[in-house]
């Protein structure tokens, strides 16, 4: 186990036993403990890439947008910390750089946006929250409260996505929500597990 996963069973440990929790409800204090320092973790290095190569702007939209969504959704994930946040990493830094040259026309990116949107809430419904490794959800309850956050959190997105559909913002947010469910989709945990296997020979 990473140190980040060791933190977060101590951490979850502490407050389930001063809350006098029993262990699902352990579990999903772990789960969102270990999500949280994550995305801090991933934030942390995408702001470091987005600054080193000029995009700061627009690989924060998409972190942001696809780490916070990631925090109730769950996903797929590498088998180490290192490689997860070296591959989201990377994918949010090509989305940023492709956000300077997509240019669609108003009609069109409308389109692409709904698309994207209704297929993201329809997988959402269906399927989130998705375990995390070991980090499982077993109290329905809970489940569906995270199902639920994350539908509205979805909400919140399209609201601001339709506010600023003339600017880059509504496509960082629309291509963080896109990588994310992603994520959750068989198709998208093949390829991701993949890589990883690809790149565990290389780095812990």
């Amino acid at each position: 186990m990473d140190i980040i996963g060791k933190i977060s069973n101590h951490i979850g440990e502490i407050i389930g036993n001063e809350m006098n929790h029993d262990d699902d409800q352990k579990e999903v204090i772990k789960y969102g403990v270990f999500v949280g320092l994550q995305i801090v973790y991933s934030i942390i290095a995408c702001f470091v890439v987005g600054l080193v190569f000029g995009m700061l702007k627009e690989i924060l939209i998409v972190s942001f947008s696809s780490s916070i969504l990631r925090k109730y959704s769950g996903g797929t994930h590498a088998s180490s910390l290192n490689r997860c946040v070296i591959i989201g990493t990377i994918a949010f830094a090509l989305m940023a750089l492709s956000m300077k040259y997509i240019l669609l026309d108003l009609h069109m990116k409308v389109c692409v946006v709904g698309i994207i949107f209704i297929y993201a809430y329809l997988l959402i419904y269906k399927r989130a929250p998705v375990d995390t490794g070991t980090k499982r959800i077993k109290n329905e309850i809970k489940r569906k409260k995270l199902r639920n956050k994350s539908l509205a959190l979805l909400c919140i997105y399209a609201i601001i996505t339709i506010i600023y559909i003339n600017n880059n913002i509504s496509t960082g947010i629309t291509m963080g929500v896109a990588f994310q469910i992603f994520t959750l989709t068989k198709i998208g945990h093949v390829i991701l597990s993949k890589i990883d296997e690809s790149l565990s020979n290389i780095i812990n």
